[in-house]
């Protein structure tokens, strides 16, 4: 694969979503290793010979192909729709931030690249703590539901869809490919407990071997937001001392799995994480960038 036929590549994944990817994006899906001065030179020269089309957008270069050019009007509207979005889901996400079985929720997903349409959810993923996985969703679920983002009208409608227990966040080999790799790069943590952000992608090396220009220390820097100290408050300490934190989550989770199994598809369950993603993107993928 040439360089130009990398490029091309990686600009026919993003169009399946309609993306025009800036600068840093195309060097961080780059599938070869290459000099950021190198890369920007190449892009350069595709956007002289015609072959790229590049424009200025929320104050940085975007590139698509040039029978994708449309991408960037889309997308310029699909940023704003994504500002808003975020900006009703503020108090939703503080109160979160309070829940001490809750280590890290970030935005994944259209909403985590700024590119939702009006109809799309918002896709969280969530890290719990150890052994309580089923608490947490069940808290995060009813909390949705109390703040009126788990009706179909609300603009900003919540789609909770991925946890991990944060003994393990490992993604599973079965799930190691281009699709899964791209949406464990573009999280954009909101809530970070105690690094756990910082964990997620230590465990997840074999993302280097995928996109061998993935610098993971500027990732921690870049994305990992603001990192909250945990507090010892009242609720942490009673669920540390008494028996019924464990209860707890042994009911939720013979109630959650009985609800979850009457709907079953795409969805992979096991003691430690959730992939209740219907959709099987995946293949979808594959499919459609030949690989």
């Amino acid at each position: 694969m040439t360089p130009e036929q990398a490029v091309r590549r990686v600009l026919k994944y993003f169009n399946i979503f309609q993306y025009p990817p800036s600068f840093p994006e195309i060097y961080t899906f780059f599938p070869q290793k290459i000099a950021r001065a190198n890369l920007r030179q190449l892009l350069a020269r595709m956007v002289v010979n015609g072959s790229l089309v590049k424009a200025m957008l929320d104050g940085q270069n975007h590139y698509c192909l040039p029978e994708n050019k449309r991408n960037l009007a889309i997308w310029s509207k699909r940023h704003l729709e994504s500002q808003q979005k975020i900006t009703l889901l503020k108090q939703y996400l503080r109160f979160l931030s309070h829940i001490p079985q809750l280590k890290l929720v970030a935005y994944s997903g259209s909403i985590a690249m700024a590119n939702t349409t009006p109809k799309d959810d918002v896709d969280l993923f969530i890290v719990t703590g150890k052994e309580r996985l089923w608490t947490a969703r069940f808290i995060a679920i009813v909390a949705a539901q109390l703040f009126g983002l788990r009706s179909f009208r609300h603009p900003s409608r919540v789609c909770l869809n991925m946890f991990f227990d944060k003994q393990n966040l490992a993604i599973p080999a079965l799930k190691r490919n281009l699709y899964v790799g791209h949406e464990a790069l573009q999280l954009r943590p909101i809530i970070n407990k105690n690094f756990t952000y910082q964990y997620f992608l230590a465990k997840n090396t074999w993302l280097n071997k995928l996109f061998p220009n993935v610098n993971f220390m500027k990732l921690f820097k870049r994305r990992a937001g603001i990192n909250l100290a945990e507090k010892p408050f009242w609720q942490a300490k009673v669920l540390k001392l008494m028996p019924i934190g464990d209860i707890l989550e042994y009911l939720l989770k013979k109630i959650q799995l009985t609800i979850i199994q009457k709907r079953l598809t795409q969805e992979v369950i096991t003691d430690t994480q959730l992939w209740l993603i219907q959709n099987d993107f995946e293949k979808e993928v594959a499919r459609k960038i030949d690989i």
